[in-house]
C-alpha cells in the first residue's frame, strides 16, 4: 500500500514481461521493454527510452522496435511462446562507431554502411541484413561453419607443425654447414702448412748448397794458405848451394800463383750470391677478389608430396643438367654487378668474357675460372669474337666502333674501327670480318 490510497503499479505489479526495461529494473521496477539501443546493447520502455534520446551524447543511437529485437540478448521466461528476431549488435572492427548490419551478396562480405560505401560502391546487391535474413533462410548454420573452422584449425595446427619441424631440420641443416665451412678451412689451413713447408725446405736447399760452395771455397783457400806458409817457411837467406836457392824460389813461385788463382777462382764462384722470396701474387689477388670461402645458394628442399610430380618433370625431361658452379668475375675495380653478355675461347684454353655493366673485358683462367687479366673499354661491350692467336675485336653499339685488343701478356687495345650503325654481332671465319646490325638475323 501507498500513502494517500494510492498504488505504485510498476513496483508492485505482479505481471510478467519477456524484457525487462533495463533502467527501470536498475530501479527495481517492473516495466516492459519496447525499445532495443544497439550500441548501448540494451533495453528501454517507452518512458526511458524518450529520455535515451534526449541526451546528447546518444543522440544517432540506432533504435530497434520489439519486431527486430537481438535474438539471444536476453533470456525469455520458460513457457514463453515469442520469439525474438535478430538485430545486429556486434560493431565494426574498423567503424568502431557502427555495427555491422550490412550484406554485400556480390563479395559474400559483411560491415557497417560505411564499409559498404568506401570498399562496395559498385557492388549491386548490397542489403540491410536483417532484411536479407527475412527473405533468405538457406544460410550457412551455425554447426556448418563450426565444423569448417574446426577443420581449418586443424589443418593449421598440421601446418604449424610441419613448420616446426622444417624449423628444427633447418637448425640442424645449419650446424652441419657451418662444420663443413670449419672443414674446409681446416683444409685450406692445411694446405696452406704444406705450402709453407715447401717453400721453406727449396729455400733451405738452396741456401744449404751455396754455404757448402762457401765452405769448400774456405777449404780449398786454407789449403792454399798452409802451402803457402810452408812454403814461406823454406825460404833461407841465399845459401851456398845456388841451385837448392833456385829450386825453392820457382817452388815458392809456384805457390804463389797457385794460390792467387785459387782466389779469384773463388771470387767467381761466389761474388754476389744470394737467395730471395718473391710471393706469387696471384694467390693475395685472388683473396682480395672474393668476400667468402665459397658460393652460398638457397636450394629448393622438395617434401614427400611434390616428389612424385618431380620425378615425373625428370623423366619427361630431354636434357638434363648433372650439375653446375658458380664463379665470381669480379674484380676490384668493378663498381657495378657483372653482366657478362658474351664469351669466346681461346686456342689457348683460356676464356674471354664481355662484361657489360662495367665496360671491361676479363680474361679467365680455364682451370680456376680466375680473372687473370681485364681491359678497360671506354662504352659498354657486346659482342666478343677471336681473330686470331693474339687479338680478340668486341663491339660498342652505343659507340658504334669495334675495337680489336692485343691478348698477350697484358690484354692491350691496338685498333679500332667505326660503323655507322649500331653493332651488336661480330662474326670472324678465314679472315673474313662479318658484323651483324642491330635487329637483323
Amino acid at each position: 500500500m501507498a500513502a494517500g490510497g494510492s498504488i505504485d503499479k510498476d513496483i508492485l505489479s505482479d505481471e510478467t514481461f519477456d524484457l525487462l526495461c533495463g533502467v527501470c529494473k536498475h530501479k527495481g521496477k517492473n516495466r516492459e521493454a519496447e525499445e532495443y539501443c544497439v550500441e548501448c546493447q540494451d533495453y528501454y520502455c517507452l518512458t526511458c527510452v524518450k529520455v535515451h534520446e534526449d541526451i546528447p551524447s546518444l543522440i544517432g543511437h540506432k533504435i530497434l522496435g520489439k519486431g527486430n529485437f537481438p535474438s539471444g540478448s536476453v533470456k525469455t521466461p520458460p513457457g514463453s511462446n515469442k520469439t525474438l528476431t535478430g538485430a545486429p549488435i556486434e560493431r565494426c572492427d574498423r567503424h568502431s562507431r557502427n555495427c555491422i548490419d550490412m550484406y554485400c551478396q556480390n563479395d559474400d562480405a559483411v560491415g557497417c554502411g560505411t564499409c559498404m560505401t568506401v570498399d562496395h560502391g559498385l557492388c549491386q546487391d548490397i542489403f540491410y541484413i536483417p532484411d536479407f535474413l527475412k527473405n533468405n533462410t538457406s544460410t550457412t548454420t551455425t554447426s556448418d561453419i563450426q565444423q569448417k573452422l574446426k577443420s581449418v584449425t586443424k589443418t593449421l595446427t598440421e601446418q604449424h607443425e610441419k613448420f616446426q619441424s622444417e624449423k628444427q631440420r633447418l637448425l640442424k641443416s645449419r650446424a652441419e654447414t657451418l662444420v663443413s665451412v670449419k672443414k674446409f678451412r681446416k683444409e685450406i689451413n692445411d694446405r696452406l702448412d704444406e705450402l709453407e713447408k715447401n717453400t721453406v725446405d727449396d729455400i733451405e736447399d738452396k741456401y744449404k748448397a751455396l754455404i757448402h760452395e762457401m765452405e769448400e771455397g774456405m777449404k780449398q783457400l786454407e789449403k792454399n794458405k798452409a802451402n803457402v806458409s810452408s812454403t814461406l817457411g823454406k825460404l833461407v837467406p841465399a845459401s851456398k848451394n845456388a841451385i837448392q836457392n833456385f829450386v825453392t824460389v820457382k817452388k815458392a813461385e809456384t805457390a804463389a800463383s797457385k794460390a792467387a788463382k785459387s782466389v779469384q777462382e773463388t771470387k767467381l764462384q761466389t761474388s754476389f750470391k744470394d737467395v730471395d722470396f718473391t710471393a706469387d701474387d696471384k694467390i693475395p689477388s685472388f683473396l682480395a677478389e672474393i668476400n667468402v670461402l665459397g658460393k652460398i645458394t638457397e636450394r629448393m628442399s622438395v617434401d614427400a608430396e611434390c616428389k612424385s610430380t618431380v620425378a615425373v618433370s625428370k623423366e619427361e625431361a630431354l636434357l638434363q643438367a648433372k650439375g653446375y658452379k658458380e664463379y665470381s668475375v669480379k674484380v676490384q675495380s668493378d663498381e657495378n654487378k657483372c653482366d657478362i653478355v658474351s664469351a669466346c675461347t681461346l686456342e689457348d684454353g683460356k676464356i674471354i668474357l664481355s662484361d657489360y655493366n662495367n665496360k671491361k673485358l676479363k680474361r679467365l683462367d680455364s682451370s680456376t675460372y680466375s680473372v687473370i687479366d681485364y681491359c678497360d673499354l671506354p662504352q659498354i661491350p657486346w659482342q666478343i669474337c677471336s681473330t686470331n692467336k693474339q687479338e680478340v675485336a668486341v663491339c660498342l653499339p652505343n659507340q658504334k666502333e669495334v675495337h680489336f685488343i692485343s691478348i698477350g701478356n697484358r690484354m692491350t687495345a691496338t685498333n679500332k674501327i667505326t660503323t655507322d650503325f649500331g653493332c651488336f654481332g661480330l662474326a670472324y671465319n678465314n679472315a673474313k670480318k662479318a658484323n651483324k646490325n642491330k635487329g637483323t638475323t
